[in-house]
Parts: structure tokens; C-alpha cells; sequence
């Protein structure tokens, strides 16, 4: 008859996979574990301390972790087993290197939004330009104020769709990791 699996959060089984806590102690664990992912839904370290004893005490019963008391008597040092690390194994999400990353903005997907995204922030310049060039001859010029109001609006229009369109691609660049 095969032994039911403890079920282990992937936070603590990514900190206990860490060679740094190959052996450590509760306090050393609440601290490296609120250093990675905060207090949680904890409202002190200590209650967090408590929360991860109540993670670790199964693990030490079931024999993945050996605990073994202090010389002071005050911490026990826990150690993590083999098998422990055989029967939940944690794999780290590779993250792209330099040169993955490089090789990927090469893609001619990312050269076009960047170079679309380039002109695009060209003709806002040139858009925010004539709208300020507008306002300037209207006040040098006002009895042709009700010529230049159109064309002033017009272009007060391209400028704001051409702002939405610089955003919306560096949104996309942004969410894929291409800018940083």
C-alpha cells in the first residue's frame, strides 16, 4: 500500500530545496521564508514562525525532516532529507539569460512594434508641436482664431490616438519583458 504524499506549499518546498537550509532553524526558516515572500496573511513574524511549525511538524514525523536539539536546549536544528528532496522536488522556472533575451528581441516582431513605436512617438512630438504652434497664431492672429480652431482640434485629436498608440506598445513591450 502506497503512503499518502504530505501536501507541501511550493513556498516552502522552493525554500527547503535551497542548499541554504540544508540544516536550519525555525527562526532562520520564518526569516529566510518572510525575506522571499513576506508575512503572508501572517500579521507578525512570530505568528508567521508558528504557521510555518505547523508546515514543518508533518514533514518531521513523516521522517523528511531529522530535528535534533541545541546544545543551549533553546533552538532545534532541523535537516533536510533526501528523501525529502526525491519525493518533492522543486524546480525554479529557468528565467531567460542576456543573450536568450537578445536573441528574442532580434525577432523581427519586436524590431517592428519598436520601430513603429519609434515613429510613433515622432509624429506626437510633431502633433504636440502644431497644436502649440495653433495656439501661438491664434493669439498673434485672433481675427483668424475661427480658421485655426479646426485644424488646432485636428490635430489636438491626432496627438491624443497617437499617445494611446505609444502606449498600448509599450504596454505590449512591458508585459513580454522587452523593455526595461
Amino acid at each position: 500500500m502506497k503512503q499518502k504524499k504530505l501536501k507541501v506549499i511550493r513556498e516552502l518546498r522552493e525554500i527547503l530545496s535551497d542548499s541554504a537550509f540544508n540544516e536550519f532553524t525555525m527562526t532562520s526558516l520564518r526569516d529566510g521564508y518572510e525575506s522571499l515572500f513576506g508575512l503572508g496573511e501572517c500579521a507578525t513574524s512570530t505568528e508567521l514562525r508558528r504557521w510555518l511549525y505547523r508546515r514543518i511538524l508533518p514533514l518531521s514525523k513523516k521522517g523528511y525532516l531529522v530535528k535534533s536539539d541545541q546544545v543551549d536546549g533553546k533552538s532545534s536544528i532541523y535537516k533536510v532529507t533526501e528523501s525529502f528532496r526525491n519525493d518533492y522536488p522543486f524546480h525554479r522556472p529557468a528565467r531567460p539569460s542576456k543573450r536568450a533575451r537578445d536573441a528574442v528581441e532580434d525577432l523581427p516582431q519586436v524590431s517592428d512594434l519598436k520601430s513603429k513605436l519609434s515613429q510613433y512617438q515622432v509624429d506626437m512630438l510633431a502633433c504636440a508641436g502644431e497644436c502649440k504652434e495653433y495656439q501661438q497664431l491664434a493669439t498673434d492672429y485672433p481675427h483668424l482664431k475661427k480658421q485655426i480652431e479646426p485644424m488646432y482640434r485636428s490635430a489636438r485629436e491626432r496627438s491624443s490616438e497617437l499617445m494611446g498608440q505609444v502606449r498600448a506598445i509599450n504596454n505590449l513591450l512591458k508585459q513580454s519583458g522587452f523593455t526595461e
